[in-house]
Order: structure tokens, then sequence, then C-alpha cells
């Protein structure tokens, strides 16, 4: 498809207008947040990337998922900036960069220049990228994969220049390389060749160069066991209903245009000026593409009852999500009311993702505040700890591994230098698990009088197990603030104490 013959409809004014939007919205929502404490996912990335490349192997066989690739960017980031939280997360701003750049090079090449420019202001109002850009983790860098992949073949068929499929096959590698369940955004590059490409024989070797990322996904899934993630419940049909709409967006966006006046919906669906065939075709591979990742996500959590219905895990939607808002949008005439919608559009998306503190905070875990509270106000550095991390891998056989020194648990600790007296709880209160856990319990309450307890959650099996073991031994809790989900008791004797 030849992107010279779509013509430019864009004039200064709405250029300069998208500009100042987007970029209160990076800055609100992309850059503030890279300051704000890490999240307990991250911590597995520094704990990986911790001692060099040359242990990252190693210290990545202690999670249930391969996350090599992006501890290996986190350490470059902190090579240049410093082992703090914008270093660490520093590979996924400049991927949700990349990404605005390819969503609107994209964009330009099916839609023309408008709609590019509405997709890319609106791709970074979705919740679900507003979660993943200040994050250490796979997400972010997996999209850039996987846009990078979809450019590549699209620069094949405009050029026929063959190192275009290599960078294609390289990328599709690395997408898979970056997080298995994102590999489905390969399978979204396949159906745009397949769907778009005339004639079938031009086929076969843009697939071609999708067969080595497959693949790999391929031996990954016969190899490795996957993860029985059920921790959350089951979702709907209402659920699912939900989700395909990126909140908030969406939502406000069809209120928007409904009370428009000269919208014009149906004109969607009908060609524009200097739209080929191909391109008229692009509408309805975006909307596919929109929709098909989550169905797959829900079918599967549906079929093999394990959470994967979530907007992280069927994160390549979002592109398809800002081309269709964004084609929409584009057709709003005259330029004031598509001005309007713009503005309002970005405003309220900021309002609500970010809300009105100074920081934001997606992840909503603010270790780092709760550790300095106890630097401040413990009275000696001897105090116990008791530390619930939240880990997954604390409810193995092997869970009193984590918590030693140096190991997984222990690592945030480290990466705000912050020496204490821990005792890890486990993640559930399976009763193994309390049997070995209570000696050392009962100890540390015979010798202390001031206790404190740090963990990811209020509540919980692990949590409300604890809390009513202290309540029997006649111990009270203390809260010391709020951290967002983070809780932080002090635990001293109750005058009731037995």
């Amino acid at each position: 498809m030849d992107s010279s013959a779509r013509p430019s409809n864009l004039d200064r004014k709405e250029v300069l207008l998208a500009a100042a939007l987007l970029a209160a919205i990076v800055l609100r929502s992309w850059i503030l947040p890279m300051f704000s404490s890490l999240w307990i996912d991250e911590w597995a990335t520094f704990f990986i990337g911790s001692e060099g490349p040359s242990r990252m192997t190693a210290l990545g066989q202690t999670f249930i998922s391969d996350q090599r690739l992006i501890s290996l960017a986190g350490w470059l980031g902190m090579q240049v900036v410093g082992q703090n939280e914008f270093g660490l997360r520093l590979y996924s701003l400049l991927s949700a960069g990349f990404c605005l750049l390819a969503i609107y090079q994209l964009g330009r090449r099916w839609f023309g220049a408008r709609a590019a420019l509405m997709s890319t202001l609106l791709y970074p109002c979705f919740l679900a990228v507003y979660q993943q850009v200040a994050n250490a983790r796979a997400y972010m860098l997996a999209m850039a994969f996987f846009l990078a992949v979809l450019w590549s073949v699209e620069l094949w068929l405009e050029r026929k220049q063959w190192f275009w499929l290599l960078i294609a096959a390289v990328c599709g590698c690395l997408l898979v390389a970056t997080h298995l369940l994102q590999t489905v955004g390969l399978g979204l590059v396949g159906l745009r060749i397949l769907w778009t490409v005339r004639p079938w024989t031009q086929w076969i070797w843009p697939v071609v160069a999708l067969v080595p990322g497959l693949a790999m996904a391929a031996y990954q899934v016969l190899s490795k066991p996957l993860a029985n993630l059920n921790y959350l419940p089951m979702p709907s049909l209402v659920t699912f209903l939900e989700a395909l709409f990126p909140q908030p967006v969406a939502g406000l966006l069809l209120l928007v245009l409904a009370g428009l006046l000269g919208l014009g919906l149906g004109r969607w669906t009908g060609p524009v000026d200097g739209e080929s065939a191909a391109a008229s075709r692009m509408r309805y591979y975006v909307l596919a593409a929109w929709l098909l990742p989550p169905l797959l996500a829900f079918g599967l959590t549906i079929a093999k009852n394990t959470s994967i219905f979530i907007p992280r895990y069927y994160f390549t939607a979002f592109p398809a999500a800002a081309w269709v808002l964004g084609s929409i949008l584009a057709r709003i005439e005259p330029f004031r009311w598509r001005a309007a919608a713009m503005t309002l559009t970005a405003v309220a998306s900021l309002a609500i993702l970010t809300g009105s503190g100074s920081r934001p905070n997606p992840n909503h875990e603010n270790w780092r505040e709760a550790i300095d509270t106890i630097r401040q106000l413990r009275t000696d550095p001897a105090e116990p700890i008791l530390f619930n991390s939240g880990f997954l891998e604390t409810d193995f056989p092997q869970w009193r591994d984590f918590y030693k020194p140096g190991g997984a648990c222990h690592i945030i600790f480290s990466f705000y230098r912050f020496d204490g007296n821990f005792i890890g709880l486990p993640y559930t209160n399976h009763p193994e698990r309390i049997a070995e856990l209570t000696p050392e319990l009962n100890a540390t309450l015979a010798t202390h009088r001031r206790i404190w307890l740090l963990s990811r959650s209020a509540r919980g099996p692990m949590m409300d197990w604890l809390d009513s073991y202290l309540a029997a031994r006649g111990w009270q809790a203390k809260s010391m603030g709020r951290f967002e989900s983070v809780r932080l008791d002090l635990l001293e004797p109750g005058p009731n104490k037995p």
C-alpha cells in the first residue's frame, strides 16, 4: 500500500492542539509515575538483574516465567541513570515512545494523517497502557516488538526489501522471549497479511518471517509447564463486554461522539477521498484485531480455569482499539467539535487515571514510603519485621528460601538500602507452612516488645490467620499510615495480654 497516495488533511491548529494534549498526557501519566515506588512484580525484574548479565539465567529460574530479557533491559537502564525507579523502568518508557511512533506511522498509512494523529492521542489515555509504562515488566517491551513486527511487514509490502522481513523475524522472536502470552501478536500480524494482501501469492514470504517466533512459542508451551493462575475470579459475559472498551477513554469518547453535531457515524464504513480498496479493508482488520485478543483470553480462561482474562494479557488489542476510535474521532466535523472531543477526552482521562495527587502511582504499592517510615520510627535496628511479600512463589514448600538474605523477597530492601531483622511469612495459611512458621513466631513474641508488620495487603488468608494468632495472644496492631495497598502496623502487647 503506497502511503504517498494518502493526502494529508491536517492543519497547523490541529497539530498544535494534539501535540499539547499529548505532551500533557505523557508528562502526567508516563513521566511522573516513573518516580513512584516499585511494586511486587518489579522486584523480580531487579532481582534477576541485580548481579549482572552473568547470573541472570540462574536467578531467573527462581520464578515461574522467563524474565531474563526484561531484567537485562532494566539492568542496562540502571547502568545509565543509577539504581533507582527511573533507571529500572527506563526501557518501558522508551518502548512506549516507540509504540506511539509506530501507531502513528501505521495509522497514517491505513487511515490518513488525521486518524493517525487521533489514534496517537487516544492510546496513552487507556488505563491498561497507563499501568504498564512506568512499570519494569514485560508488557510495554512486548508491545514494542509486536508493533515492530507489524510495521516491518508493512514496509516490506510497500518496498519489497528483504531486510524488513529479517527485522520482522528477529522482533517476532524477541516478542516471544519477552512474554509468551503476547505471542497472539504474531497471530494478529498473520491476520493482517491474510486479510488484506492481494494476490495470495504475496503471502508466503511475510508469513515465513513469522515462523521462527511461532516455533519458539511452540517450544516453550511444550517444554515448560504453564503457571496455573487462579487467584482471580472467573470472568462473566458482562465482564467480557466491559473489557471490550479500554477504560476510561472509550466510554467517555462514545458519550462525546453521541452528543456532537454533524457526527455521521455511518461514514465510518464508507470510503473517503483517496482511499484504496485495501485501505477500506483495514478498518475491519483493526476492528478484528481489537476484539480477538480479549476474546481469546476469555475463552482460554473459561476452558482452562486459569485467570488470564486481565488487560495486560491481551495487551496487543490496544493499538487496534486506538486506531478504531481514532478513525471515528477524526471524522467529526467541523474542527471546533473535533477539538472539543479531543480536549475533553484527554483532560477527563488524565483526571480519572492519575487523580489529583502530585505523585501518580499506577501500581498502588508504596513500599518505599512504608520502609522509610520503619527507618524513621524504629527504636532499635533489631526490632523484628514480620514481612508478607505477596510473592506467589512463597506458597511453595521451599518458601523460606525466598526470605533468606539475598533472596528474592529481600531484594526490595536491598533496592531501598534498608537493613532489618526480617521474619518471612508464606503466601497462604497452608497447614504445613503454618507448622514451620509458628515456633519462630512464638519465640519472637516472647523476646520482643515492639514488632513491625509489613504486608502487601491488609487482607488475605495469611493475614487473616496472623491477625487471629496475634489477637489470641494479646498483641495489638497500631496502623502507622496508609501506603496505597501496603499495610504497615506496629505490634505491641495489649493490656490484656495473657
